[in-house]
């Protein structure tokens, strides 16, 4: 079976509940393999459903300002 959730080795990904950015280094099947540095240093690999991801290809503050003005009428201003 093949899935087409468009990630790929090597891209940045995110939880979509939130946490640290972190490196997609092997897909198998709907899982991928993923790593990332916690707060203390330490290198950390956990394994994670396609579903449970979001590429980080957009800036963060990008999601940030897409989930604000999804609830709330959001100016930005440019100087």
């Amino acid at each position: 079976m093949q899935y087409d959730h468009g990630f790929k080795a090597g891209d940045q990904v995110r939880l979509k509940a939130g946490g640290p950015t972190m490196s997609v280094e092997l897909l198998v099947g709907n899982l991928l393999l993923c790593a990332w540095v916690d707060p203390a240093g330490r290198s950390r690999r956990g394994t994670f459903s396609w579903h449970q991801l979001q590429s980080m290809d957009a800036p963060l503050w990008l999601d940030a300002l897409q989930r604000l003005s999804a609830r709330w009428s959001v100016v930005a201003a440019t100087h």
